[in-house]
């Protein structure tokens, strides 16, 4: 029993009541058809058409809650302070604490281990991954795979504050206005460059979807721009948003599962709508539900603690579930040999992929993401950008 104990300990996530439970689940649901997508690789092709059935697209998600919250974080940051280059670096400094640290760790690792165990190995490409290049204009490779939505994420953190700076400081923009202007800037370019790309389309095919539209920053930074639109909204307009937010979470909804049983049923197939508005479909169905689920503030129970813990560790089970986990622990154990039997081994495989991540993503969030968060609010660091001394 004290060893239970001991590991309980180990494993035991503290959470927070001020917490939006309503913006967990949407992160823990989105994080779950993410997590069942990759999965598929360790099941029997026979299992696949089910599976699907579950499938939404969960990253497309992430960037839509990522461009609300930090559209939120602008938008206070802006209407409450003066526009500065200490303002702006503040704003980087927080959010590079809190995503760069896990992902060099992880990058580090994954490059560590190829070029430790593969004979071709291109170690020099791991310079592009730390700067974010990777899949900025082309194809994302097929290394660490899950960073190419990483990627675009960064290039958001990166560009948005400069642009809603300028358009404020320089061009005299009122701040009400200048996100919105932003945020449509980069609507009008994402949704171009996908336009454009169609038209000069060699070939058309899932796999050139995957890497031409789905994988790169150029064409996909557009749809955290949806969450900025919401997180807009939401903020100069309130009371019209909560009044009809379950109106909009209902439409949103049915437009997900409108879009999915189209596309099980291939209604929808792979021509021009797929290539260049699916993503806005999916974008905005998922912000019409971000009001409701804002203004859902608590929980309580056994399904609301997983719900939160899977949430807090999200970002650290993204981060390992593929590359590291499905690739380099699970796909390499013998099971079917040591088993005798592929589906027996298939399967076990399958629960091994989840309950390593979630193991490996919890001791990597509490030892490793948590203390790395705090560092932001270090005496000196806050310094670089605040008037107060170390």
């Amino acid at each position: 029993m004290k060893i239970l104990s001991t590991i309980g300990q180990l494993f035991r996530i503290d959470t927070s009541q001020s917490r939006v439970y309503g913006l967990d689940i949407i992160r823990a649901v989105a994080l779950m058809f993410v997590l069942i997508s990759h999965g598929q690789l360790l099941l029997p092709e026979s299992f696949k058409p089910y599976t699907r059935i579950f499938i939404l697209d969960g990253v497309t998600m992430f960037f839509v809650l990522s461009g609300f919250l930090i559209g939120g974080i602008l938008i206070k940051e802006v209407e409450n302070n003066e526009v500065s280059k200490k303002l702006l670096i503040g704003f980087w400094i927080r959010r590079w604490f809190r995503t760069l640290p896990n992902y060099f760790l992880v990058l580090t690792i994954l490059g560590l281990i190829s070029n430790s165990f593969l004979d071709d190995f291109p170690l020099k490409m791991l310079a592009q991954y730390y700067v974010f290049v990777q899949n900025l204009f082309y194809p994302h490779p097929t290394f660490f795979t899950e960073a190419w939505s990483l990627s675009v994420e960064e290039w958001f953190y990166l560009f948005t504050p400069v642009l809603l700076f300028a358009c404020i400081k320089y061009f005299k923009i009122k701040p009400k206005y200048s996100l919105l202007i932003v945020a449509f800037a980069f609507i009008a370019f994402g949704t171009a460059v996908r336009w454009i790309r169609f038209e000069n389309l060699a070939e058309i095919s899932i796999h050139n979807w995957d890497l031409y539209f789905r994988k790169q920053v150029i064409s996909r930074i557009d749809s955290i721009m949806y969450g900025i639109v919401v997180a807009w909204l939401y903020y100069y307009y309130r009371a019209y948003c909560m009044k009809y937010k379950k109106h909009f979470m209902i439409l949103g909804l049915t437009i997900l599962i409108v879009s999915k049983a189209l596309s099980m049923l291939g209604v929808t197939g792979i021509g021009r709508y797929f290539h260049v508005f699916w993503f806005i479909e999916t974008s905005v169905a998922t912000g019409m539900v971000l009001p409701f689920l804002a203004n859902l503030k608590q929980g309580s129970g056994m399904v609301y603690k997983g719900l939160t813990i899977s949430s807090l560790t999200s970002y650290s089970i993204y981060l390992l579930h593929h590359s590291l986990v499905i690739q380099w622990i699970v796909k390499p154990l013998p099971l079917a040999s040591w088993l005798g039997n592929e589906l027996l081994a298939s399967l076990i495989g399958y629960a091994l992929y989840w309950f390593i991540t979630i193991g490996l993503a919890t001791l990597q969030y509490k030892y490793f993401e948590i203390p790395m968060t705090k560092l932001r609010d270090h005496p000196k660091v806050l310094a670089l950008y605040t008037k107060k001394a170390p």
